[in-house]
């Protein structure tokens, strides 16, 4: 138990047992206000490849239909709106 205490520690930066228990901005892919963890670092390059992937995925589809449906959420529309536009103005 202790190398598991001393690992969270070394890598998340906290102590296992801290007074918020908000894990939070632990593992944010853009924490804020904060040093970055190797987990914020891991879930950055996932989002990064997510990313990729569905507007790879939505180019691919244009090329099969003429018109496709995109649910995102919220954060994710904002932040992909450029590269989306870009995409569907190629495809007119």
């Amino acid at each position: 138990m202790r190398n598991f205490i001393d690992l969270h520690k070394k890598y998340l930066g906290t102590g296992i047992y801290n007074d918020t228990n908000d894990y939070r901005d632990i593992l944010d892919p853009i924490p804020r206000g904060q040093k970055w963890t190797i987990v914020n670092e891991i879930g950055n390059k996932l989002s990064s490849f997510r990313d990729t992937y569905i507007l790879e995925y939505i180019q691919a589809k244009l090329q099969e239909y003429d018109k496709v449906f995109i649910i995102f959420g919220a954060s994710h529309a904002v932040m992909q709106e450029k590269a989306v536009r870009s995409i569907m103005k190629q495809n007119e």
